[in-house]
C-alpha cells in the first residue's frame, strides 16, 4: 500500500499559538506538547546565523531564549534561522554553530 505525501504529518495535531509563529505539537504517544517554530516544526535543533549559536528546542530555557530572539530580532523575517539535516547537535557543530 502506498502512502500519500504528507500522510505522516497529518497524524500529528498542530495547535497554533499566538502570532509569534510558534506551535505546540502534541506527540502521538501522549507526551507533553513540545513548542516549535512554525516553519521548523519537525526540527529539534535551530541555529541563528547572525551569531552562529544552535538552540535545543526540547530544552525549555534554550527555547525561551530562541523565542525571545525570534520576536525581538525578527530572525524569521530576515531569514537568519537554520535547521540541520540530520537534525543533530553534531551536525550543527560541523557547520560551525556552537551550543547555547
Amino acid at each position: 500500500m502506498k502512502c500519500r505525501i504528507g500522510e505522516e504529518r497529518s497524524r500529528r495535531r498542530l495547535v497554533p499559538a499566538a502570532s509569534t509563529g510558534l506551535h505546540s505539537r502534541a506527540e502521538p504517544s501522549g507526551d507533553q506538547p513540545l513548542s516549535r517554530l512554525s516553519r521548523f516544526d519537525e526540527h529539534r535543533y535551530i541555529g541563528t546565523r547572525d551569531d552562529m549559536v544552535v538552540y535545543d528546542c526540547d530544552d525549555t530555557a534554550q527555547f525561551a531564549e530562541l523565542q525571545r530572539r525570534v520576536e525581538e530580532d525578527r530572525l524569521l523575517r530576515e531569514n537568519l534561522l537554520q535547521a540541520f539535516g540530520p537534525d543533530s547537535l553534531s551536525e550543527a557543530r560541523n557547520r560551525g554553530f556552537t551550543p547555547a
